[in-house]
């Protein structure tokens, strides 16, 4: 079973088993949490350039969809608005709406 909680959460629940150290089973819950806590927070600078470096990825080439449908639609003399251009584009609609400002120049 994967629990995730939140810094305060993790806090309070710490606050409650250092309260009932006497109690082993609580004593081996504590320890656990706090080991899983560590790993948990323990992300590597790599993995963080890798998530960026796929974040940006995927930024450009939906900009670059937007642009070239944009593009396509102005030549059409096509009226365009977030949801066809989403549909055309083969993006989502809040990744389309994102580039509103596209659309009005």
């Amino acid at each position: 079973m994967r629990l995730t909680v939140d810094e305060e959460e993790y806090q309070l629940i710490n606050t409650l088993l250092v309260n009932n150290l006497d109690n082993e089973k609580v004593q081996k819950l504590k320890e656990k949490l706090n080991l899983q806590y560590i790993e948990s927070n323990n992300i590597s600078q790599k993995k963080r350039n890798a998530t960026k470096n796929a974040t940006k990825a995927r930024t450009e080439i939906s900009r670059i969809k937007i642009e070239n449908t944009i593009n396509l639609a102005r030549l059409e003399n096509r009226k365009l608005t977030i949801y066809s251009l989403a549909k055309l584009s083969g993006v989502s609609y809040n990744t389309a709406k994102k580039y509103k400002h596209l659309l009005e120049l």
